[in-house]
């Protein structure tokens, strides 16, 4: 039988610095996946931004969410609309939007917005009632506004290959889903 002789504290002081440096090294963990994190959400937030035709402004971010497979996905990002961007879409309608068709941050075809109609949105209601993208983006009292707004007049929208634009003036509110 191992005994210490009185006064001996050797193991228990090894046991002392190794619980503190296991600490520690778990803090510094969590610390770098908070921070990955919150890179990761800049990003994803530019992204989402970068996708807008310009003249569209965003006053700000409401929602950015969805589901992500291998290399699929589908999700939305609701952007406040800017007063400048509101203000000139109240008086000028869809002669304003003519010129929004590409998006900002990409010149290839496939993040060219089709012709702009005004709302209400035709879809599918096979998921609750709502647009897939949306319902990607989870079932909030935000999407819930939006899948109703939608169906009102008042809104203009444009697609293009696995998107769709939605600027709802009379909410505040620019929404661009995704599915694919």
């Amino acid at each position: 039988m191992f005994r210490l002789r009185p006064g001996s504290r050797r193991v228990g002081s090894f046991w002392r610095r190794f619980g503190a440096w296991l600490y520690h090294v778990m803090m510094l963990f969590a610390w770098l996946l908070l921070c990955g994190y919150l890179v990761f959400k800049l990003v994803e937030r530019e992204q989402m931004i970068q996708a807008l035709p310009a003249g569209i402004e965003p006053s700000g971010t409401k929602l950015i969410a969805g589901e992500t497979g291998f290399r699929e996905g589908c999700g939305a990002a609701i952007f406040g609309l800017s007063s400048d961007t509101r203000q000139r879409l109240q008086r000028e309608g869809l002669a304003f939007l003519e010129a929004a068709r590409q998006s900002r941050g990409h010149t290839d075809d496939y993040y060219a917005f089709g012709q702009w109609r005004s709302t209400p949105l035709e879809f599918t209601a096979d998921v609750d009632g709502g647009w897939r993208a949306l319902w990607c983006a989870g079932n909030g009292p935000l999407i819930r506004r939006v899948n109703l707004a939608v169906q009102r007049p008042g809104g203009f929208y444009s697609e293009k290959p696995e998107g769709i634009l939605v600027v709802l003036p009379d909410e505040g509110l620019i929404v661009y889903g995704y599915d694919g």
